[in-house]
C-alpha cells in the first residue's frame, strides 16, 4: 500500500485549543491488515505521506512512532519509517557530529535505532548507523549505485572479503560437484572447458563473477591451499592438468574428503576414452555439455614410478 494513495495514517487536530494528533481510518485498516497477516516487517515510504502533522513538534511525532510501534508489537516484529531530509541537513549530514535527520528531535529520540543513507559523491553511498538502544552501532557500509533500481555493496574492505569468501566457497562446491559425478575442470584458462565456462552454466554459480573473477579466486584458492593441481591425460594421450580440492578445501565447504583425494599425491593419470576431443587442449569432450564439459572416464587410477 502506497502512502500517497490513501489519506494519511496520522492527522493533527487541536482538541479545546490544544494542539494534539491522534490516528485516523488508514491506519486502523492498516493495524488490521498487519494483525491479520502476521508481518515481522512493515516498511513505512514515507514519513511526509502518512504524517499530517507539524514535523518539529515534540508531542505529536512521538506520538506517532509509538503509533507506528504499535503495529508490530503483537508480532515482536519491526517498522522502518522512510524520512526524507532537505539539502541543508543532507550537508550537514557530511560533517562529523553534524545532525542527520530534520524536524524535531523527538524523531531522533524515539526511535530504538536510526540509519541515515548520504551520496558522498555521485554514485556513491554510504549508510551510517546513528543510534542504537538494542546493542553497538553498526560500522559505516559503503554503496555503490551505478544505475538500475539496485544498489550494491562497494567493493571495499571487510564485506568485499566476506564476498570473496562466499564465492570461493561457492566455486569450489561446483568444482565438488563436478569431481563428485567423475568430471574434471581444467586449469587451462583457455580451454573450451575452463573453469569459468563450466561453472557459469550451473545454478550455483554467483552470477555477478565475471571470467576474469572466475580465474583470480581459484588462483587464490590455490596460494591459500584449497585446491591443487593434478595431472591427466588427454584423449591424445598428453598430460594435462586439473583442478582438485585439498583437505582444506573439502573442510572450507563442509564435506569430508574422499580416499582419492585426501592423499597427498600430486599426480593422477587418466586413460582418455577415444571419443572426440576438445580441439584446444586435447580434453576428452564428451558428456552433458559436448565439446565444452570433460569427463573423466570410468577407471582411472594414480600413476606409479616404474
Amino acid at each position: 500500500m502506497r502512502g500517497t494513495t490513501p489519506p494519511c495514517c496520522f492527522a493533527e487536530r487541536r482538541v479545546d485549543g490544544t494542539r494534539c494528533g491522534c490516528t485516523t481510518a488508514t491506519y486502523g485498516a492498516l493495524a488490521e491488515y498487519v494483525r491479520a497477516e502476521g508481518f515481522g516487517l512493515v516498511v513505512v515510504d514515507n514519513a511526509s505521506d502518512v504524517y499530517d502533522g507539524d514535523e518539529i513538534h515534540r508531542p505529536t511525532v512521538r506520538a506517532f512512532v509509538r503509533d507506528l510501534a504499535r503495529l508490530v508489537r503483537p508480532s515482536g516484529g519491526a517498522v522502518l519509517l522512510l524520512s526524507h531530509v532537505d539539502k541543508m541537513t543532507s550537508r550537514s549530514g557530511k560533517l562529523a557530529n553534524g545532525e542527520a535527520y530534520s524536524g524535531s528531535t523527538a524523531w531522533h529520540n524515539s526511535v530504538r535505532s536510526r540509519l541515515f543513507l548520504l551520496e558522498v559523491e555521485p554514485g556513491q553511498l554510504e549508510l551510517s548507523h546513528q543510534k542504537s538502544n538494542l546493542g553497538p552501532r553498526r560500522e559505516p557500509l559503503r554503496l555503490e549505485w551505478l544505475g538500475g533500481d539496485v544498489m550494491r555493496v562497494a567493493q571495499a574492505g571487510f564485506v568485499a572479503a566476506l564476498e570473496a569468501q562466499s564465492d570461493t566457497r561457492a566455486l569450489l562446491s561446483l568444482l565438488h560437484e563436478f569431481a563428485a559425478r567423475g568430471e574434471y575442470v581444467t586449469t587451462a584458462v583457455t580451454s573450451r572447458t575452463n573453469a569459468a565456462r563450466l561453472f557459469a552454466r550451473e545454478k550455483q554459480f554467483p552470477k555477478h563473477l565475471t571470467t576474469a573473477d572466475v580465474f583470480a579466486l581459484l588462483r587464490d584458492a590455490e596460494r591459500d591451499q584449497l585446491i591443487r593441481r593434478e595431472q591427466y591425460r588427454g584423449a591424445d594421450r598428453k598430460p594435462r592438468e586439473c583442478w582438485a580440492l585439498t583437505n582444506s578445501g573439502h573442510a572450507l565447504i563442509g564435506v569430508a574428503a574422499t580416499a582419492a583425494t585426501s592423499s597427498d599425491s600430486q599426480v593422477t593419470a587418466v586413460t582418455a576414452v577415444a571419443q572426440g576431443a576438445c580441439g584446444d587442449c586435447g580434453d576428452f569432450a564428451g558428456g552433458v555439455w559436448g565439446e565444452e564439459r570433460a569427463q573423466k572416464p570410468p577407471h582411472f587410477e594414480p600413476e606409479r614410478d616404474a
